[in-house]
């Protein structure tokens, strides 16, 4: 029999991996054909991905099934502009129309893809501790960089709704 303390960790553990497997959203954006794989933070109130909600499901599926928080890292950076511009909240299933756009702080009230805002900047750490869990293509290095170089350039140039490919 397991030590106390070991049988709360493995409880917590169990109960952490579960709602992880709950709230898992995987399709294909409709618009473009651009596949999604992320965490929902909470159903059916905040359905969409979350920058840094994202980064930290990343760091705990790691810890229960390394390919998936490489997916959910990929599809943050999906939806991302090609510049590095990684948005705070991106709307795989349904985009956000003009009741919810300005609350999002979205570029256009006619069903944006994303928010036209940014969080603070968590995916390297969440990319370096993935990494170190189950090992990433070396490749796929160069679009965190890129996030980073925009987060630190000062420019900011105009939205777009062009997404990255990974």
């Amino acid at each position: 029999m397991l030590p106390a303390d070991d049988q709360r960790r493995l409880r917590l553990a169990v109960a952490a991996w579960r709602v992880l497997r709950e709230n898992w959203r995987e399709g294909m954006r409709s618009s473009d054909g651009v596949r999604y794989a992320f965490t929902c933070p909470a159903t059916p109130r905040y359905r969409h991905q979350w920058y840094w909600d994202s980064c930290f499901h990343a760091i705990a599926w790691r810890h229960f099934e390394p390919a998936r928080a490489r997916a959910e890292l990929r599809t943050l950076l999906r939806a991302g502009r090609l510049d590095g511009f990684i948005p705070h909240t991106a709307f795989w299933d349904r985009p956000a129309y003009w009741r919810r756009a300005p609350f999002y702080g979205t570029h256009t009230v006619f069903g944006a893809a994303a928010t036209a805002t940014i969080q603070t900047p968590l995916l390297a750490l969440a990319w370096e501790l993935v990494a170190l869990a189950s090992p990433m293509s070396r490749g796929l290095l160069a679009k965190p960089s890129r996030s980073y170089a925009f987060t630190t350039s000062g420019s900011r140039p105009p939205v777009t709704s062009t997404t990255t490919a990974c």
